[in-house]
């Protein structure tokens, strides 16, 4: 671009007005670049859903009783997770900080508008959907085909054939006073 054009777009010819606003050639490094952030995007949103879903106490257990490999992972993650506001607001951060630099990278290949329904579109889809899908949080590996857990035949679930047993204890869930700690649910 010629810099006479930069000095002042307006004033000068039509044609080197439109020279000057012209979107720069597509460079492949923002490509690139755009697509090692995005990962990067992807890197934080998935880091700040794992790490802050632990509890301390679950990595207490897993270092205490967990075996080798999980005690380890437990260990290394535990300082981390402990100071859980400084993990939060370093991950939000920088995942900030990237998905802003993807705006930046693609409104500069392309259009303003057009790159920022872009690097909307890339981000939400791949920074932060796909890294925070998870279809099967806790596979089973040993799956029930009885979708019925109790093994016993009878449907009645109440074990006391007494019926008066049953009206009493009945009458004391309708009055609330079954929950010593809770309100009835109704």
């Amino acid at each position: 671009m010629d810099d006479s054009c930069t000095a002042d777009c307006v004033a000068l010819a039509p044609a080197c007005a439109t020279q000057c606003l012209e979107p720069a050639p597509f460079p492949v490094i923002n490509l690139l670049a755009s697509i090692v952030l995005v990962m990067f995007s992807a890197m934080f949103s998935g880091l700040t859903l794992g790490l802050l879903s632990l509890s301390l106490e679950g990595l207490d257990i897993l270092i205490s009783a967990g075996d080798e490999r999980e005690r380890g992972y437990a260990q290394r993650i535990y300082p981390l997770r402990k100071s859980g506001n400084l993990l939060l607001c370093t991950l939000l951060l920088g995942n900030t900080l990237v998905n802003a630099l993807i705006a930046i990278l693609s409104a500069s290949m392309t259009s303003g508008l057009v790159g920022g329904l872009i690097s909307t579109l890339v981000i939400v889809t791949f920074g932060e959907i796909l890294p925070q899908s998870n279809p099967n949080p806790n596979p089973n590996p040993n799956p029930n085909p009885n979708p019925n857990p109790n093994p016993n035949p009878n449907p009645d679930p109440d074990p006391n054939p007494n019926p008066s047993q049953a009206r009493s204890s009945l009458s004391r869930c309708a009055t609330g006073t079954a929950f010593a700690s809770a309100p009835p649910p109704w």
